[in-house]
């Protein structure tokens, strides 16, 4: 690596997994028609139920106009942060009225938080998230903003309840000790890979707890519109934004959020994303100055403009698509407990965190424990199926897996059979 900037050989050593894996399933992926002996994908976070409506409603406004191929607002142009204020406004309901002023405008999540790591933080400061969580975070934080994430391992506490808050005291003083200056917690709410949502009342004393640090709060809320609650006593989504009196919890200037249209509109491919700052104007100001680097096509802001504009087809969509989220999810729920596999009911988003540690603990006898999980995910691969490993959530336990519902059933339940043909195996052995 003697051509590489000593800054830059870190990218290197961030680990990977969910990209290995999705690379493996794109070498060789499943078609009904021309590769039905391909991967299917059920491993990464893309919901697929909901194209073709999309493919309807913008197709015919996917055009090209001239002002296109100049410059146009790096941070996103102040139509569409107005749309977006309003999609916010009506379904995340605000104790502060969202403004356009308080958005900016990227491309996808990551690079959102990518950007928002580098304006709170230096290199080598750490950010707060409690175990399991979503891979892809680590490579947020640490590829350019060089920030380090401190994995929170709750040791059995769940995560939803109150008594997780003192895992958190506990692992910032870790920190302090190991002279990592924390300067954020990361919240997904609703959580990847559990698919659940946190209590208000959870959110008002990780509010408290940042507070009586000092440290900003960024709230994930990508899977916001995905919920998919059943009965009364399940928890609904709960924003950040939602939160009354929030200068009474914490400085309302250390709290930040991201979104962006890939989970709740179906369309990871086009990378649209932003960083809200409601009560910073520095922050906002700065990510502003920043955006060009990580802005998005005119055509893109146009389009979702167009998406936004019309109020009545989109809720309409997010409505229907929490429908067939939920009646994937129960189908799939079904078919894992018909076959005596244990999963972490889920009240949101698009996966189920799965348990085959009973599966795990066979491998081991013969392999040793270290090696098992990898070698499940690599018979499941083998024989034309990608979940995702614990490994790339930094599960504490081997043996847990993510497993994406959001795809058209009739390929979905293909990919179990063939998941649960792998897991039989091993059981007769």
């Amino acid at each position: 690596m003697k051509y590489l900037s000593d800054r830059s050989k870190h990218v290197h050593q961030v680990p990977k997994p969910l990209i290995e894996g999705g690379l493996r399933y794109m070498a060789n992926p499943y078609n009904v028609n021309t590769n039905s002996e391909g991967i299917i994908n059920i491993g990464v976070a893309e919901n697929s139920l909901m194209h073709e409506e999309l493919l309807q409603k913008l197709k015919p406004v996917l055009t090209l106009e001239k002002e296109f191929f100049n410059y146009g607002m790096m941070c996103g142009t102040l139509e569409l942060r107005t749309l977006l204020a309003g999609l916010f406004n009506r379904h995340y309901n605000p104790a502060v009225p969202v403004q356009a002023s308080h958005i900016t405008v990227h491309n996808g999540a990551g690079p959102s938080i990518d950007l928002l790591a580098y304006i709170i933080s230096d290199p080598g400061d750490g950010v707060l998230i409690t175990t399991p969580y979503y891979g892809g975070f680590d490579y947020d934080f640490a590829a350019h903003a060089e920030t380090k994430v401190v994995p929170v391992d709750l040791n059995g506490t769940d995560p939803f309840q109150m008594d997780h808050i003192d895992r958190l005291e506990c692992a910032i003083s870790k920190a302090k000790g190991e002279g990592i200056r924390v300067r954020a917690i990361l919240l997904c709410n609703p959580h990847n890979p559990l698919g659940r949502c946190y209590p208000a009342e959870v959110l008002v004393e990780i509010l408290r707890f940042a507070n009586r640090h000092q440290i900003h709060v960024i709230s994930d809320e990508i899977y916001g519109l995905s919920w998919f609650k059943r009965d009364s006593e399940e928890t609904p989504f709960t924003s950040l934004l939602s939160i009354p009196n929030l200068s009474d919890l914490i400085d309302p200037k250390l709290v930040h959020f991201i979104w962006s249209f890939s989970k709740d509109f179906c369309m990871n491919g086009l990378r649209v994303g932003i960083v809200m700052s409601p009560f910073n104007p520095e922050v906002v100001q700065t990510l502003q100055a920043l955006s060009m680097f990580n802005a998005i096509p005119n055509t893109s802001d146009h389009l979702m403009c167009q998406l936004l504009k019309d109020t009545t087809w989109v809720d309409w969509f997010i409505q229907e698509n929490q429908r067939r989220l939920l009646e994937n999810y129960t189908k799939t729920q079904e078919l894992l407990e018909r076959n005596q596999i244990q999963y972490h009911p889920c009240t949101a988003g698009h996966f189920i965190w799965t348990d085959f540690t009973s599966t795990i603990q066979r491998i081991a006898t013969t392999h040793g424990l270290e090696k098992s999980e990898r070698i499940l995910w690599n018979a499941f691969l083998e024989n034309g199926v990608y979940s995702s490993l614990g490994e790339a959530f930094h599960s504490s336990e081997p043996g847990y897996f993510r497993i994406t519902f959001s795809i058209p059933w009739e390929t979905l339940s293909l990919g179990l059979s063939r998941l649960i043909r792998v897991v039989n195996s091993f059981e007769e052995k």
